[in-house]
């Protein structure tokens, strides 16, 4: 309920109460990790061959 521009929702009820009321909302979920991204070196560095200790 919005009022006089305050965001007033379930004000009379405890702040304890409030962290477990959340898990039945829906997210977007947004996650905190980076995308990977193809690094340059990584097409430039030569590859390791099989049993390349008996070389």
């Amino acid at each position: 309920m919005q009022f006089g521009g305050f965001d007033v929702h379930d004000a009379t009820r405890p702040i304890r109460s409030k962290a477990t009321r959340l898990f039945n909302q829906k997210c977007h979920r947004v996650a905190l990790i980076e995308q990977t991204q193809f690094t340059i070196r990584m097409a430039l560095c030569a590859w390791v061959q099989v049993n390349a200790t008996f070389q």
